[in-house]
């Protein structure tokens, strides 16, 4: 049994599909059915049913049980491999879209010194999955969108956003108000920002309107800015990236949702071989905050 053949059975696991595993692994699907198939003869057991002609698959019972073995398999076998590496420290972050790229190139730009010595990874994700890679310390800070009460995570809001609206505008002016019930909700790029916003949301527009693309990610946005009669809503930290790349017209939004929170996240147990590396991040992360001044 080795990495690929455990990194592909949870992807499977994750998709319950070959295809979509193969293309999330960039491999074909005959690798994946190969790998399945000697990790199975290893184990001396099926791990997922197939039927003949689908590409969807279901766990097996004995799949079931695998499954949180393989993941504490993967975790050990990372830590492994990191102690065959350097001295060097290791830090991976786990972090929703808007906040990878708003907040966090700073402080990354910061702690790539070299007088930290701290290796980063980073991994876009929504929210759900980066409180469950912080949760098996796949992950040692992670960035989400909502509040969870999982009893191994420490979650704390970091800072907090206004919302404002934004139009693609060849000539834009100075920042403008608009009001809700001014808009309509056909012509909308949507992203969800959370519970709190979708409330305010479905208050103004209400879901059985579709809206013209709904998309997951502020870079995606851009790639959509292309019409003057569309618009969106994001935070006001992602105006920066939406400029280098749109000229948008700006608006302040009159009756506005409750502002988004950020909220960090870490284990309570976290890696010992991370401790150096979330403490200068941290440190880093709090003068940042401070002078930006974006702390609840």
């Amino acid at each position: 049994m080795d990495f690929v053949e455990v990194e592909t059975f949870l992807a499977v696991a994750d998709t319950l599909n070959l295809t979509k595993a193969a293309e999330n692994l960039y491999v074909s699907q005959s690798t994946v059915t190969h790998r399945l198939k000697k990790l199975e003869a290893q184990l001396q057991c099926e791990l997922f049913y197939r039927q003949k002609g689908k590409r969807t698959v279901e766990l097996s019972a004995r799949g079931e049980e695998f499954l949180a073995i393989a993941h504490r398999w993967l975790l050990l076998q990372k830590e492994m491999e990191r102690l065959k590496e350097s001295e060097s420290r290791f830090l991976s972050i786990a972090s929703i879209d808007s906040v990878i790229t708003t907040i966090l190139p700073d402080i990354l730009r910061e702690l790539s010194q070299k007088k930290y010595g701290i290796n980063v990874s980073i991994q876009t994700q929504h929210t759900p999955q980066v409180y469950e890679l912080v949760r098996r310390r796949e992950a040692d800070i992670g960035f989400a969108a909502t509040d969870a009460n999982i009893p191994e995570l420490l979650t704390e809001p970091v800072f907090r956003q206004k919302y404002v609206l934004i139009k693609p505008c060849r000539t834009p002016e100075g920042r403008k108000q608009i009001h809700p019930s001014e808009l309509d909700p056909a012509l909308e790029i949507f992203q969800p920002w959370g519970y709190t916003y979708m409330q305010w949301h479905n208050y103004w527009w209400p879901p059985t309107v579709a809206p013209h693309i709904s998309i997951d990610s502020v870079t995606a946005l851009t790639n959509f800015l292309d019409d003057e009669s569309h618009w969106a809503i994001v935070q006001n930290s992602s105006l920066k990236t939406i400029l280098s790349r749109c000229s948008i017209q700006v608006y302040d939004l009159l009756d506005p949702p409750p502002d988004w929170v950020c909220y960090k996240v870490t284990h309570r147990q976290p890696n010992q071989r991370a401790l150096g590396g979330m403490q200068a991040f941290e440190e880093i992360l709090d003068v940042f905050l401070k002078s930006n001044t974006l702390l609840p």
